[in-house]
């Protein structure tokens, strides 16, 4: 017998194991495009991950963003969510005037104006990082807030509640 009459009297079962050959490779090539896409999902989750615990949140501003009537003799207070190096920010105030930024404590900075804030003035405070941190929901890692003064000092009041 040769191999042409072996094939024509199992012709059933070379088809079927014809079948079950093209089903592995199949099988296999699944496998490895699966691999493969689980390593580029890992690879995008790590990314997000650094990102994520990069990203800068402002905790608080003191006065808060859009608060009106502050004292005249105000320091600016911005708290981040973490620390930061003093030298990655620089600041901006708008109408300009003389301060001194310090930083008091982790992700804690200060600005106190030279001289008192003018009577009824809305004052624009923006500042920026540097470098590979990003503030959360701003652009081009800036964050921008206002408020706007009073007519009084701080030290008058507490003189007056004093007295």
């Amino acid at each position: 017998m040769n191999w042409l009459e072996i094939i024509r009297k199992n012709k059933k079962i070379f088809i079927g194991l014809a079948i079950l050959a093209i089903l592995l490779v199949l099988l296999l090539f699944t496998s490895l495009f699966s691999r493969i896409r689980n390593q580029q999902k890992e690879t995008t989750t790590q990314t997000t991950q650094t990102q994520a615990e990069t990203t800068i949140t402002v905790s608080t501003t003191t006065p808060k963003d859009g608060e009106k009537n502050t004292y005249l003799d105000e320091s600016i207070i911005i708290t981040l969510d973490q620390d930061v190096a003093a030298e990655s920010l620089s600041f901006a105030i708008s109408p300009k005037i003389e301060f001194k930024a310090t930083k008091q404590s982790t992700g804690v900075f200060i600005l106190d104006p030279k001289v008192n804030l003018k009577l009824n003035q809305t004052y624009k405070i923006e500042f920026q990082l540097q470098g590979e941190e990003i503030f959360k929901s701003t652009q081009n890692n800036k964050y921008l807030f206002s408020f706007r003064t009073g007519n009084k000092l701080r030290n008058e009041v507490l003189k007056n509640i004093t007295k």
